[in-house]
């Protein structure tokens, strides 16, 4: 797919909206799942592509919304492999999204750059993650203060699993107004849980104190 990140951030979304359906089942896209999966999941998919194309046009009059606050985000999403450019091609997408949100809101407000320190492909896999690695993560860091930010948000730090198996609909969501049940953990997909790159990493962090 030629969109960002390789289309995973529409993947995403729309299989959020996929889950919040069979969640609904009186809400029209429930009711039109159980009638046709397939093609309401493919309607939803084109749907998520139009809406990430609006997403990405920068509004007119986004300064003046910009005005009333002190700092704007930027959120990205990427994922990784063993290829040698995948840290590079992070970095990029991170330049990207940032060099977009500083074109909307002009030179004088400040950017937190929030960018998400998981590997989605690799979350449903067998074994601890790979990726990304300390130095993947230092890249998109280099990358966001050579822009000129200071303000750095590691997203995805601990995350609990997101997906409901039909079997497990009955016990994971009780009757209304009761309150949604906590899911498990990821098992050494998040950072918290990575303990292989927290030495690296933290040593690369406590060396930006002195900047």
């Amino acid at each position: 797919m030629n969109k960002p990140n390789q289309g995973e951030d529409i993947i995403l979304r729309v299989h959020g909206e996929i889950i919040a359906a069979l969640l609904h089942p009186s809400s029209p896209d429930g009711k039109a799942l159980r009638l046709a999966f397939g093609p309401r999941v493919l309607f939803r998919l084109k749907d998520g592509i139009a809406a990430e194309e609006r997403e990405r046009r920068i509004p007119e009059e986004s300064d003046k919304v910009a005005q009333y606050f002190d700092a704007a985000g930027g959120y990205t999403t990427t994922s990784w492999d063993s290829s040698r450019d995948s840290g590079e091609k992070a970095a990029e997408q991170t330049v990207e999204a940032l060099t977009t949100i500083r074109k909307m809101i002009g030179d004088k407000k400040q950017i937190i750059c929030t960018f998400w320190v998981a590997n989605q492909p690799e979350e449903r896999k067998p074994g601890p993650a790979e990726y990304p690695t300390a130095d993947q993560i230092r890249m998109i860091c280099e990358a966001a203060f050579r822009l000129g930010i200071r303000h750095l948000d590691m997203y995805g730090c601990r995350i609990g699993d997101y997906v409901i198996r039909r079997e497990d609909m009955a016990q994971r969501v009780p009757p209304a107004p009761a309150p949604y049940k906590l899911t498990d953990q990821f098992s050494q997909k998040f950072l918290w849980d990575r303990p292989q790159i927290h030495e690296e990493l933290a040593e690369y962090l406590r060396s930006l104190n002195p900047k």
